[in-house]
Formats: C-alpha cells, structure tokens, sequence
C-alpha cells in the first residue's frame, strides 16, 4: 500500500512538471 502511494505521489509529480513545461 505504502509502495502504491508512492508511485502515485511520483506520478502526481511528473504530471506537474510536464504541465510546468507546456505552459
């Protein structure tokens, strides 16, 4: 569960950063 929590948290982030970079 913790594992799956991660992996979503890091998802999350390089959704950000993809979103920063179209902008």
């Amino acid at each position: 569960m913790k594992d799956l929590l991660g992996l979503m948290g890091k998802a999350k982030e390089m959704q950000a950063k993809f979103q920063a970079m179209q902008d």
